[in-house]
């Protein structure tokens, strides 16, 4: 088998059932680091070190799409557990760039869950939320809506995304969410600055 992100043969992979070697595995620095945000439950599972930032770049900028399973690797079988009665909503990203990966990577890394998916959240305007100070990561709350919110209600939502920097993006879709009577909110992203 060979690892899908160093290339490394090895005859086989026991610690993981989806092809990362043990030196890529180690690479990711767990923290699965659980606290609150507008007093809903987050648990990040990565810090955001240098070998994520990599990995995450040659996921989203380089269209490595066999990487889609790498993130959640570990944790997959306790995720599908813990948030088996859960709907997903993605942080929505860059269209253009969407469009010219031909896929959303935040969409694509926990479809690997095999939760119902909605996509309610969308951005006003293209912009990416990494390109902004601090403060201006602040006006998020202008740049991000929802619709078709009626789908939501009733339901238990779990809000993903790829990183968490300053959690204002994940701030203003908890308060989307809240407003459209779903029965519980949680969220998970994978990796933490």
């Amino acid at each position: 088998m060979q690892c899908k992100v160093c290339f490394k043969e090895e005859k086989a992979f026991s610690f993981s059932k989806r092809f990362i070697c043990q030196e890529c595995f180690k690479q990711l620095e767990v923290i699965y680091k659980k606290f609150k945000l507008e007093g809903i439950n987050i648990v990040a599972l990565y810090s955001y070190n240098d070998f994520f930032r990599s990995l995450l770049y040659k996921f989203k900028a380089c269209h490595d799409y066999e990487l889609k399973s790498v993130f959640l690797d570990r944790f997959r079988q306790e995720l599908k557990l813990k948030y088996w009665n859960y709907t997903l909503v993605c942080i929505p990203s860059n269209e253009t760039e969407d469009e010219k990966r031909g896929f959303n990577h935040v969409e694509e890394a926990f479809k690997e869950l095999g939760l119902p998916i909605k996509k309610v959240l969308y951005k006003n305007k293209s912009f990416k939320q990494s390109d902004r100070s601090k403060e201006e990561r602040k006006l998020v709350k202008e740049d991000l809506s929802i619709r078709n919110s009626e789908c939501l209600t009733g339901r238990n939502i779990l809000i993903v995304d790829d990183v968490m920097t300053t959690g204002e993006t994940l701030k203003c879709a908890i308060n989307l969410i809240k407003k459209t009577n779903a029965k519980k909110i949680k969220c998970l992203v994978l990796a933490k600055k």
